[in-house]
C-alpha cells in the first residue's frame, strides 16, 4: 500500500528540453550508484552487485529515451512527461 504518492513531473515538453531534463535525472541517478557502489567496495561491507545492475539499466533507459526524443525531433513533436513516486514502508 503506498502512504504518499508524490508527482515528479508533469509536463508537455520540447525534445530538447526532455533530453536534458531526463539526461540530468537518469546521470544523477547514476552518479549516486557509482558513488554507492564505490564506497560499499572501499569499505568491504557490502556487495555492490545491486548498484552494477542498476547503473546498467539505467544506461540502457538513457539510450531509449535519448532515441525517442530523436524520433519527436525527426516527426517535430512535443513530448509529454508524467512521473510519479510512490512511496510506501516496507
Amino acid at each position: 500500500m503506498d502512504l504518499t504518492q508524490v508527482t515528479l513531473i508533469d509536463g508537455v515538453f520540447q525534445p530538447d528540453e526532455a533530453r536534458e531534463l531526463l539526461t540530468k535525472l537518469i546521470n544523477h541517478k547514476i552518479q549516486y550508484h557509482q558513488v554507492d557502489a564505490f564506497s560499499k567496495d572501499i569499505r568491504n561491507i557490502e556487495d555492490s552487485a545491486h548498484s552494477t545492475q542498476r547503473i546498467k539499466a539505467l544506461e540502457e533507459a538513457l539510450a531509449t529515451l535519448q532515441q525517442t526524443v530523436k524520433e519527436a525531433e525527426a516527426h517535430h513533436k512535443r513530448i509529454v512527461i508524467k512521473s510519479d513516486i510512490a512511496l510506501s514502508f516496507e
